[in-house]
């Protein structure tokens, strides 16, 4: 393992391990802390040994012998406050869910506040419309499918692959290759929603909220580009799509 790496993965497990076994839930012990890291750290290795390369349109990966978005799930379990969580306006989802069996397209137009988002999201949905939990699409930026610590995670999700502008230019002479990838992605998107019932996560602001100068977190402001971009791909739908 890389120094730089090794640093990271202390912390990461010291942060892990504190919150896992400050929660005071049953069975949340040193053993499974030791495990789900475990598991963790394998995966990344295979990414260091095998990389894996994302399409434009990634399906998750579930085998008969290993799911990866149970990998994730078990991670992000770990980690929830299950007795003091509740879902918050059960009708909203539970039209969103009719709306997508009926054939329509579901657009959350969301707020991202931790790399653990789409754990979170399926867990929340999991016991009330499990096929939205698994099904659901996230459109994913440039970290997490090639951060090879991100990467185990994102292969267990249903993902749009884009490069944001911001990033567009980190390395100039891979701009024409990630304009590319977006040209397909775009074109994997519409596809999809011109099928219908689908239903896409995405968070228009371009990343994670972030702190203001009072060090108060507050959801950071959608991109009127991004917001506007979905707009036009669910109005040439031949499909109906629905914003939430």
């Amino acid at each position: 393992m890389a120094p730089k790496l090794l640093v990271l993965w202390r912390d990461f497990y010291n942060n892990y391990s504190r919150a896992v076994l400050g929660s005071k839930v049953p069975g949340a012990d040193e053993k499974l802390v030791a495990q789900v890291q475990a598991s963790i750290a394998d995966n990344v290795m295979l990414q260091f040994k095998d990389p894996y390369t994302f399409p434009s349109f990634h399906q998750r990966m579930i085998t008969p012998t290993y799911s990866y978005f149970e990998f994730g799930q078990r991670y992000v379990a770990s980690l929830t406050d299950f007795a003091n969580s509740v879902l918050g306006h059960r009708e909203r989802w539970d039209q969103a869910a009719a709306q997508l069996a009926a054939g329509e397209n579901v657009v959350l137009l969301a707020n991202h506040q931790t790399e653990a988002d789409p754990g979170v999201f399926a867990h929340m949905l999991m016991s009330v419309h499990p096929s939205m939990a698994e099904e659901v699409v996230y459109v994913a930026g440039d970290r997490v499918v090639t951060d090879p610590m991100c990467k185990p995670f994102s292969m267990g999700r249903n993902l749009f692959c884009v490069h944001s502008k911001k990033h567009l230019n980190d390395i100039p002479e891979q701009r024409a290759a990630k304009m590319e990838t977006n040209r397909k992605t775009l074109i994997a998107m519409q596809r999809s929603l011109n099928k219908g019932g689908m239903l896409i996560w995405i968070a228009p602001s371009g990343g994670r909220d972030r702190p203001n100068a009072e060090g108060k977190y507050i959801p950071d402001k959608f991109d009127p580009a991004a917001v506007e971009l979905m707009r036009s791909l669910t109005a040439r739908a031949k499909k109906v799509s629905i914003p939430l």
